[in-house]
């Protein structure tokens, strides 16, 4: 790789939603110069992705008010933060070298940072089904990203399944765009524990009677204790084979959004005595977005602080209240310990249950047969080299958590052991390796 080096910067920020944008203005406040960076070509993150053609129009959340307030602070503040979007962050070595490839200029960049503050955001979960790697199947993700972006719906009938309060407002979302869902199958019974819901904070329930409200209007079907077994191409057609404790049956759909829940995004660098590493936001806890803000402006004040003790070269703009955010945080922690209560789903029966021919890893097309062939306890450098699991372009986002539950690796060790932290943190072209960017630009306030 050519080594390219720019000039040093005081902190690193990565990703661009909520939480990296409310710590990159923390450090910027504290009198650190910051390079806040985003894969996606527009600021918001995964909670606030912005269409990408210019339109006004926004799919309005509970979250537009605060991210107004963010994105103000943020063009106040342009002298000491630096924007780049279409930029990937490779990971940082031992030596504390940052890697960044441009994706739209395919050329790449080392930086030599003195903090880096990981805000990547959560990942989402997907069981595997089978049939879920057919052509028409994807994430409930993905599905409202192509809403945000777009501003377009998947042409046809579409069905929601699985588990978790996004599949509600994906499917609001839907709604609201004129494209209703044919059905949301819920594995959960949320309706059966009402006592958990009556103690979370007044504005989930406002948001979640929103989105209820708007489904019943369009009548739109919610199945809850209603599972997902099997998706199987029909014709032109997916025929999904649907159970619930009273009945079996099958629905004819065209598209198909599956949720399983959110985990934080354990994928990042190695640590490094050279600089210091913080992670904020739904990538070190999943606290949703009401927290973000107040936890990226809490872990960018620390960071701050750290700096001073080990350069002295900023002093605070003023006495953080941390005590405030603090309590935020600690509210919608319990808030979403609730949330986890609520739609709770047992899946060790559920994927004791699948057949051998079932996918496992869409990226490699490894199945569950694949996967017993290497024994009753395969080592991870078994399941990776011999079974090629977690090895694919999403590098084990998807397919490393339910490996783990069908070996037993994941009773065994706290840790993850496919994912985690490694050099680099995600494939990136060659072509981009080898090139080095030969100018940096900030554009990005005036789009703000």
């Amino acid at each position: 790789m050519s080594r390219h080096m720019t000039e040093a910067i005081d902190v690193l920020v990565v990703g661009a939603g909520i939480a990296g944008v409310a710590a990159a203005c923390a450090l910027a406040d504290n009198g650190w110069q910051v390079r806040l960076i985003d894969q996606a070509p527009t600021l918001g993150g995964a909670v606030l992705r912005q269409p990408m053609h210019g339109s006004d129009h926004r799919l309005h959340g509970p979250h537009q008010i605060r991210w107004a307030q963010l994105q103000a602070h943020l063009l106040a503040l342009e002298k000491r933060i630096t924007i780049n979007l279409g930029c990937q962050f490779g990971g940082v070595d031992a030596n504390g070298m940052a890697l960044l490839v441009h994706t739209l200029k395919r050329s790449h960049e080392i930086l030599t940072p003195r903090a880096v503050v990981l805000a990547l955001g959560a990942t989402e979960r997907v069981r595997p089904r089978l049939g879920w790697e057919l052509p028409g199947v994807s994430s409930a993700g993905a599905i409202q990203i192509l809403l945000k972006t777009s501003l377009k719906a998947p042409k046809g009938r579409i069905v929601l399944a699985g588990s978790g309060p996004l599949l509600l407002a994906v499917a609001a979302q839907l709604t609201r765009m004129n494209a209703p869902p044919l059905a949301v199958l819920e594995a959960a019974n949320p309706f059966g524990k009402w006592r958990h819901a009556l103690g979370l904070p007044w504005n989930y329930l406002r948001e979640a009677a929103g989105y209820a409200l708007t489904l019943a209007r369009a009548g739109v079907q919610v199945y809850t204790n209603t599972e997902l077994v099997s998706v199987r191409q029909k014709g032109a057609v997916l025929s999904l084979q649907v159970r619930s404790p009273l009945a079996e049956r099958y629905i004819e759909t065209d598209w198909l959004g599956l949720h399983d829940g959110l985990a934080p995004n354990h994928y990042g660098p190695l640590p490094s005595k050279h600089l210091i590493l913080r992670k904020t936001g739904d990538g070190n806890e999943v606290l949703g977005a009401r927290a973000a803000a107040a936890d990226g402006e809490l872990v960018g004040h620390e960071v701050s602080g750290l700096l001073t003790q080990a350069y002295g070269q900023a002093s605070p703009s003023g006495t953080v209240k941390t005590i405030n955010l603090k309590r935020c945080i600690a509210v919608e922690a319990r808030a979403q310990g609730l949330l986890n209560q609520i739609f709770q789903v047992e899946t060790s029966q559920a994927l004791a249950k699948l057949p051998d021919d079932t996918v496992i890893c869409r990226c490699e097309n490894r199945r569950l047969a694949d996967l017993k062939a290497l024994g009753p306890a395969p080592t991870a450098r078994e399941l990776r080299l011999l079974g090629r699991f977690a090895m694919g372009g999403c590098q084990g986002r998807f397919c490393s958590h339910w490996v783990e539950q069908i070996v037993g690796a994941e009773k065994k060790n706290h840790a993850s052991i496919l994912s985690g932290a490694h050099w680099p943190s995600r494939p990136m072209s060659i072509e981009a390796l080898v090139t080095p960017l030969e100018d940096i630009q900030n554009s990005t306030f005036s789009k703000i």
